[in-house]
């Protein structure tokens, strides 16, 4: 059934998905996505093509968020790995689909990084490998170059796509890391330093406030000493009716 698809076009095959008699999600979990390239590479390659679908993107989105936690993805993460049986280097056409998929599905829900890291992180490995491993792989690919034709442009069209996903990862985590420093309670000794400072304010007073003037003389207007004035009690309770008058009258 998926093979059948291959040929359409990308409006179709994302129509084709989206019909309830399809069960994309069967198809997501059958075993043989755990074990068999040939679905793999279908799957994939069907999933690539729905990614272009122009003004789609809730509908793109409703195919593409059934794609954690399935054997689809476990069958990715063991085959990104392999190296093709002909050339026997790795399948960078397949990896550049599924990396393309990915750079959309992080575009539309950057949510879903933590569901893909796992396999970002194995291409990384593998594509690390090959750069420490420069001088041999180059010369098995001039090798390769001149009995199978393949090019550099394929590790390097695929580097290019695995850096530009890797960095909309990095970008994810950093928004992650702000929205946490920003939902992090209050400085607990910033709290405690206030309370301390609450406290010693609603101490005893250096004067009776009955015996201080309604009216401000020129003294009090001229002189430069700050005015003693006690914290007023908002949370919590007066210790009795004369330290109450007294913070009152003061302010």
């Amino acid at each position: 059934m998926l093979t059948r698809l291959l040929d359409k076009t990308s409006d179709q095959i994302l129509a084709e998905m989206l019909h309830p008699n399809f069960q994309l999600k069967t198809f997501l979990n059958d075993k043989r996505m755990r074990n068999r390239y040939d679905w793999i590479f279908s799957m994939t390659t069907l999933l690539e093509k729905i990614t272009k679908c122009n003004g789609s993107r809730d509908r793109i989105l409703m195919i593409l968020e059934q794609l954690p936690n399935t054997l689809y993805l476990e069958g990715v993460y063991d085959e990104v790995r392999k190296l093709d049986p002909i050339t026997d280097q790795l399948r960078f056409n397949f990896i550049q689909l599924f990396l393309k998929i990915s750079n959309t599905f992080l575009a539309i829900a950057p949510h879903s990084a933590s569901d893909l890291e796992k396999v970002f992180e194995r291409i990384e490995l593998h594509f690390t490998k090959i750069k420490s491993e420069s001088s041999v792989w180059i010369i098995n690919l001039l090798i390769f170059l001149f009995n199978y034709f393949i090019t550099f442009q394929e590790f390097n069209e695929t580097k290019e796509i695995l850096d530009e996903v890797l960095e909309r990862v990095k970008e994810i985590d950093y928004r992650k890391q702000q929205k946490q420093q920003l939902l992090k309670p209050q400085n607990s000794t910033t709290t405690t330093t206030t309370i301390k400072t609450i406290q010693s304010d609603v101490g005893p007073p250096p004067d009776d406030y009955r015996q201080l003037p309604i009216v401000p003389d020129v003294k009090e207007i001229l002189s430069e000493q700050k005015t003693y004035l006690r914290q007023n009690i908002v949370d919590g309770i007066y210790s009795d009716p004369e330290q109450y008058l007294d913070v009152n009258i003061n302010w």
